[in-house]
């Protein structure tokens, strides 16, 4: 069950894996990243309309808190959400009327509390479902990750409006080449992101997977960078609407954030 997907939106997700899930190949040779001059150029932009490269390499650790609701079976007590990244590290926590989910990041040893129970999550999930909630954060990463590909697509659409269409991804290994493949929209005026799509990996199946995308909107400052305060998220038939409504910047989360209170499998 998807780390980020699961936690961000909602323990309904272990539906959206096993009812979608999607087979797909292995490459067998990785090839050599691609970075075109019109993509990078674009993404410069784009950092630059959300804060700029220097505002999101201070970025420590940020925590967004929220609600979240069912566009087509709302809920009459909204679903909150609390989502902290520190680096690499993530903690994704979601409470609804189901009880509380919990997505951990464990340091390399990601866990997912579910039903009252830690239980392990294979490491490749990770890398696919990213803070995308924090676009500058994830593309500045990107960026500074040579093995990552960026490909100018041309002009695309988001909601019938014009965008500028870029690919990414990480196709340095086999798995990466199967669970990091991302599509992002950008506004040809602003430049801010319209919307990324990705692959949210079946935990059981790394050529498992079931299509995502997150639409960002009211875009607000946090501390020297911009992120988007509403964001439309459609994982297979499920639409969900997620409203931000605090973001917290470097407020120095502790290591133990993202571990288990636990020892995962114990239970």
């Amino acid at each position: 069950m998807p780390l980020k997907r699961l936690a961000l939106f909602s323990c309904l997700f272990a539906f959206a894996l096993s009812t979608f899930a999607q087979q797909s190949s292995t490459p067998s040779t990785p090839p050599q990243p691609i970075r075109d001059a019109q993509a990078l150029t674009v993404l410069q932009s784009a950092m630059a309309a959300m804060g700029g490269a220097s505002a999101a390499a201070g970025i420590q650790d940020f925590t967004v808190q929220g609600n979240e609701q069912y566009v087509t079976d709302p809920d009459p007590t909204p679903a909150t959400f609390t989502w902290q990244n520190s680096g690499a590290e993530f903690s994704y926590t979601v409470q609804n009327s189901n009880g509380t989910y919990t997505a951990l990041s464990g340091h390399g040893i990601p866990a997912q509390l579910k039903h009252g129970n830690w239980i392990p999550l294979p490491p490749y999930v990770s890398r696919a479902e990213l803070a995308f909630h924090n676009p500058i954060f994830v593309l500045y990463a990107e960026l500074e990750n040579q093995n990552y590909s960026f490909q100018f697509m041309g002009a695309g659409t988001v909601e019938g409006n014009a965008a500028i269409h870029i690919h990414a991804s990480d196709n340095s290994d086999a798995t990466g080449q199967l669970v990091t493949p991302q599509e992002w929209y950008f506004d040809p005026a602003t430049f801010l992101p319209m919307r990324v799509e990705y692959k949210a990996p079946d935990e059981r199946n790394a050529q498992g997977s079931t299509p995502v995308s997150e639409e960002f909107s009211n875009y607000q400052a946090a501390s020297g960078f911009v992120i988007p305060y509403q964001i439309k998220i459609q994982i297979g038939p499920l639409l969900l609407m997620a409203n931000v409504s605090l973001a917290t910047v470097n407020s120095g989360l502790p290591a133990s954030t993202f571990d288990p209170p636990t020892a995962v499998g114990a239970q």
